[in-house]
């Protein structure tokens, strides 16, 4: 196993970004640690050569567009790509939080309010009743992503040493 320090925040929070708006790519550089973003058309535009778009990129653009040749020139393996938690996933980590309340009461409004569409927005608000159960959620919910970022990188050969423990 390689050891690398990362941010396990970072890749959790890659892990569960999702854009409406545009798709992207999200990858672990497996030398440095780092996690980058690069949205599809970035990369579109490097794949496809168009050098005359990507020098009128901003700056910040032209970043992500050398991170998007250097993930498409990569030979060696560095950039991983990181897997998107799926709403099913989450729904899942969801639904085993509720069997852990003891309250059957709270239990069973809770596992009604997941029923149907809508049934991350109707949790939001049905739990928002109980601060301290909302808390604990929190909690439950930050675990089981760790837990996923920790087994995706255990399947990639990496043992994180998390950056938060230096700082």
């Amino acid at each position: 196993m390689k050891r690398l320090k990362i941010d396990l925040d970072d890749i959790a929070m890659a892990m569960e970004f999702s854009s409406n708006i545009e798709e992207s790519f999200r990858y672990l550089d497996t030398e440095t640690g780092k996690v980058i973003y690069i949205d599809e058309s970035v990369m579109d535009d490097v794949e496809e050569g168009n050098d005359k778009e990507i020098a009128d990129y901003p700056d910040w653009m032209k970043e992500m567009a050398e991170d998007a040749k250097a993930v498409l020139d990569d030979d060696k393996e560095r950039f991983k790509e990181i897997p998107h938690i799926e709403s099913h996933e989450s729904y899942k980590v969801m639904e085993d939080f509720i069997y852990t309340i003891k309250d059957r009461k709270i239990q069973n409004m809770l596992l009604r309010a997941i029923q149907g569409r809508g049934a991350f927005r109707m949790f939001k608000d049905t739990i928002a009743e109980w601060p301290e159960l909302e808390k604990q959620w929190f909690s439950y919910r930050d675990n089981a992503v760790r837990q996923e970022v920790l087994d995706w990188l255990e399947s990639i050969g990496i043992e994180p040493i998390d950056v938060k423990k230096f700082k």
